[in-house]
């Protein structure tokens, strides 16, 4: 085993430890609220940091955010324990 793979198995094993709905919440909305800004920085209503206070922004964010927790983060969860089960297997 590599030196990254062995970093990323003992990793995700603190990881699994934690829970699934742990992982779910933090990279859920960790997602949300990054593409929630990136979003918002490219469309035609940015007028300034003002403009993150309003009702359309925070619509948007909490879209994002349902999206990062029941769709983003439990496919990166399956990814990751694909690897992970992949990489164990001979143990």
């Amino acid at each position: 085993m590599k030196k990254n793979d062995k970093i990323f198995v003992d990793n995700w094993t603190e990881t699994r430890k934690k829970g699934k709905w742990n992982f779910f919440l933090k990279f859920g909305n960790v997602f949300g609220v990054l593409a929630s800004i990136v979003s918002f920085f490219f469309s035609t209503e940015y007028n300034g940091v003002n403009s993150f206070f309003t009702q359309t922004f925070l619509v948007k964010l909490i879209i994002y955010v349902l999206v990062g927790v029941f769709i983003f983060s439990p496919v990166l969860w399956w990814l990751y324990e694909s690897r992970y089960k992949k990489l164990t297997k001979g143990k």
